[in-house]
């Protein structure tokens, strides 16, 4: 993992234990700790010539208060409010919020809840799939206060670049220039 990912990850996720850390003191810690692991994938959608828009899908295994998405490259915009569901299937509120650019931003719940399914889009300035791939990680937050391990989403799906076949080096013969004949 490139070194300016890890320490954004550290970064929000100092922030999300500070944010979660709040909220289950609100709560009143009625639940239970669990380790809270999230997983998801990344899709491209409808690319202009300027941007690319991906939507993330993601899920969790236990009750989330927030969860910060990382990127490794900078999001020119981020949908503020996501489509969202516990595993009742009732719908849960979660608002998203952060500066832009930027490697990233938060998303905070009305309610901790468990989580499991939320989706929402992101803007990166040029192709997902160029030079530079795009990767996004999530930094999850439980009731609780515990905050997940930083997992990557997957995707999104690049077609690979055919390698180009490169010309066979062919070892240089010594000159006998200059030596001496034995």
């Amino acid at each position: 993992m490139p070194r300016r990912l890890k320490i954004a990850l550290a970064a929000f996720g100092a922030g999300l234990v500070a944010v979660a850390g709040s909220a289950a003191v609100a709560a009143g810690d009625n639940e239970e700790p669990l380790f809270l692991s999230c997983g998801g994938h990344l899709e491209t959608q409808n690319e202009v010539a300027d941007e690319a828009s991906v939507v993330w899908k993601l899920g969790c295994s236990g009750p989330v208060r927030s969860f910060a998405i990382v990127t490794n490259r900078p999001v020119d915009s981020f949908s503020p409010e996501i489509d969202a569901y516990g595993v009742d299937g009732a719908p849960l509120e979660f608002r998203c919020e952060g500066e832009i650019p930027a490697h990233g931003f938060r998303c905070v719940a009305k309610q901790p809840a468990r989580l499991a399914y939320a989706q929402g889009s992101l803007t990166v300035p040029t192709e997902p799939c160029g030079k530079t791939p795009l990767r996004v990680a999530i930094v999850a937050a439980g009731a609780d206060g515990q905050v997940g391990q930083p997992r990557r989403l997957v995707g999104p799906d690049c077609p690979r670049a055919q390698a180009a076949k490169r010309a066979v080096p062919t070892r240089k013969t010594r000159s006998t220039k200059g030596r001496r004949a034995r």
